[in-house]
């Protein structure tokens, strides 16, 4: 049993002396019960809820959605739904891994785990992300040959290597262990590519399995485990 001021003072990273003013001001309820003390005990089978999102403390968590067309990553959006409002999750407690244009489909990754995130997203840890990749017109060797050596986007530097499975003429399968903004259709614009359709199947050794479009689950915990260990 943990405290429920320290416990939402992890979840969230707020102090505990801004916990303690949230109860204080009823923002906290335990279970369908206004909290009153700062000292209540809670456990992994509490339904906490902060300022009317649900705050899931019990261990740190990993979240996989398959992505559908027309929803986006950011908190709100005036055209599209949320991934928070869609599948209500708390924007506050939740970190994005590499988010998703509203026309994307695919793995999409939320986490409560900073040190997770960081695994994920840095550059530096060379993670592949597979994106199905359908273009307007034929794949070129010569196109193959520049998406495998790094493609110059106009950024600092050019992109580094891919690699590349034609499937089809007009379908590739591009892994990358980037996350630059827009990278996938950039590379390909630069090449004098239209990106038809786009869709990431695949982070590290995750992939959509079974798990339907507009579906999500909760990874293992040894799942969890070896991500943070970079296997």
């Amino acid at each position: 049993m943990h405290r429920i001021d320290k416990v939402l003072s992890h979840a969230l990273n707020l102090s505990r002396s801004e916990i303690k003013k949230a109860i204080k001001e009823g923002w906290v309820i335990l279970n369908e019960s206004l909290v009153k003390d700062a000292g209540t005990k809670v456990n992994e089978h509490d339904v906490i809820v902060f300022d009317k999102d649900i705050i899931k403390c019990f261990p740190d968590e990993l979240i996989m959605i398959h992505k559908p067309m027309g929803v986006v990553c950011s908190k709100t959006d005036p055209h599209y739904p949320s991934v928070f409002e869609v599948f209500n999750l708390s924007s506050k407690q939740y970190h994005m891994i590499g988010r998703l244009d509203q026309d994307t489909t695919g793995l999409l990754l939320l986490t409560t785990n900073g040190q997770l995130t960081h695994q994920l997203m840095s550059p530096n840890k060379k993670v592949n992300k597979h994106y199905f990749v359908t273009l307007n017109h034929d794949i070129t060797d010569e196109a193959v040959i520049q998406l495998e050596s790094g493609v110059d986007i106009q950024d600092e530097t050019p992109c580094a290597p891919a690699k590349v499975v034609v499937h089809e003429p007009r379908l590739i399968e591009l892994i990358i262990h980037e996350g630059r903004y827009h990278q996938v259709k950039r590379m390909m614009q630069a090449l004098g590519y239209d990106v038809i359709k786009l869709h990431r199947s695949q982070v590290s050794f995750l992939t959509l399995d079974n798990l339907k479009l507009g579906e999500w689950r909760a990874c293992r915990q040894e799942e969890i485990e070896r991500l943070k260990q970079g296997n």
